[in-house]
Parts: C-alpha cells; sequence; structure tokens
C-alpha cells in the first residue's frame, strides 16, 4: 500500500437510469449503448490519465499529480475531450439508429455527459493483482455526482482542484456550496457553456419530426395506461366489487 496525490475525474452519463428502463430498447441493448460512449470517453483520455473503474454509467481515471499546475491544466483539457468524443460517438449512435427505430435514436440523444475533477491524496491497494484507489478525497470525489447543479452536462472542479491548476481560460463558471453528511462543506465551481465541449453535435431533426417523435412516445405512453386500466378493471368486474 502507498499515498500519492493526485487528480480523480470522474466521467458520469445523465440520464442512464430511465435510458436502460425504456422498454423499446431493452436492457442488453441499453448496457451495449452505454458501454460504446464510455469507450469512447475512455479512448478519448492518453498516458496522462489512468482509467482504473467503471460502474454502471460512471468511468473513473486517476493522475498522479505532485502538485503540477501544467499537469492540472493537461488534466483539464484531457476531460474536454472526453465530451468532444462521447458527442461524437453519440451523434454517429443516434444516426444509425434513426432508420430502423427513431424513438431509441431520440433517447440516445437525450444522454448527456457531466465530470467531476477533484485533487486529494489517496491510498493505492492491490486486490487479486487489481489497482484499487480509496481514501476520503475518493469518497469525496463519487459524493459529488449527487450535487445541486440543475445543468445535465458540466465539467465541476473542486477547490481543492483550482488551487493546483490556477486559471483554466477566460470562462465564466459557477461558484457553488456542497454539504455531505460526514464530510461537511465542498467548495467547487462548475464549467457549463465552454464553446465547443458543451456543444451537442448531434445531428439536429427539424422541429416537425422531433414533434412526432415526442407525440407518438407519450401516446405509447397513455396506450398501456389505458389497457392497464381496463384489464384491473375487468378483474374487480369479476370479483363483483362495485366503485
Amino acid at each position: 500500500m502507498e499515498t500519492k496525490k493526485v487528480f480523480l475525474v470522474i466521467a458520469d452519463i445523465s440520464g442512464y437510469t430511465n435510458f436502460v428502463r425504456q422498454e423499446k430498447i431493452g436492457k442488453l441493448h441499453a448496457e451495449k449503448i452505454v458501454c460504446e460512449l464510455l469507450e469512447s470517453v475512455i479512448d478519448a483520455t492518453d498516458n496522462t490519465l489512468t482509467y482504473y473503474e467503471h460502474a454502471g454509467d460512471a468511468v473513473t481515471f486517476y493522475a498522479e499529480s505532485e502538485g503540477n499546475k501544467e499537469r492540472a491544466k493537461i488534466v483539464f483539457e484531457q476531460v474536454k475531450q472526453m465530451f468532444k468524443a462521447f458527442n461524437e460517438k453519440q451523434r454517429l449512435l443516434a444516426h444509425e439508429l434513426e432508420t430502423g427505430n427513431e424513438e431509441v435514436s431520440h433517447a440516445v440523444e437525450q444522454l448527456k455527459l457531466k465530470t467531476i475533477i477533484h485533487h486529494g491524496e489517496v491510498v493505492f491497494t492491490k486486490i487479486k493483482n487489481i489497482i484499487k484507489v480509496a481514501g476520503q478525497d475518493v469518497i469525496i470525489a463519487h459524493r459529488l455526482l449527487k450535487n445541486s447543479v440543475s445543468a445535465r452536462q458540466y465539467i465541476l472542479t473542486t477547490e481543492e482542484f483550482q488551487s493546483v491548476a490556477g486559471c483554466l481560460g477566460k470562462y465564466d463558471p459557477q461558484k457553488i456550496l456542497e454539504y455531505y453528511d460526514g464530510i461537511g462543506k465542498v467548495k467547487a465551481v462548475v464549467y457549463n457553456s465552454i464553446h465547443g465541449v458543451f456543444q451537442n453535435k448531434v445531428a439536429k431533426r427539424n422541429f416537425a419530426k422531433r414533434l412526432l417523435i415526442t407525440t407518438q412516445i407519450e401516446q405509447n405512453r397513455l396506450k398501456k395506461s389505458f389497457w392497464r386500466f381496463v384489464e384491473n378493471y375487468g378483474r374487480v368486474k369479476r370479483l363483483g366489487w362495485n366503485f
């Protein structure tokens, strides 16, 4: 075991839970799509970031820091590349699915990427030759996935990361303060308006077509609700109950 100062990065897909629950897609197909999107995020990184964990809709990376300002800036640039790779893969998947199943294609377009960047001390352990990264700062990074930010795609950096990185460009990040039981206050800033990073490149259909797809999805939902009501009503009548 050993402890090191590192930059921690978590890339998480917003909308994952609703996406995998959609009957029109199927769990296996949905997970395959999510895995392809996460693989594009992993492939967008170079040797600066080390990928070490995948859990459902998120992948985690670390980079040894040594308190290096330039290395922090490289990490931030790598995260920006993750968004570009995600958007491009999303666009390709949505296009491939568009001719066969427009509802699924539309659902893929609704997925977004959010990332957490933190700086702190971690413990490296090895279990069955698998390297694990643990410690309080790992917990903080993961807890930050649940925050008060209303946007669905963003880069959230903690005060600890910002103190090493310094100015990251002519952006206008939003300052936030989160509170977590057992941790306390966590100061951070949120970037959600970096040109060319959060601009989703999925080819946009015309408004009428999008409205039609949304209407079809809602019609299918209402049909299921109606037939569920009819089925339940029939059961009640067979039992001789009165309303």
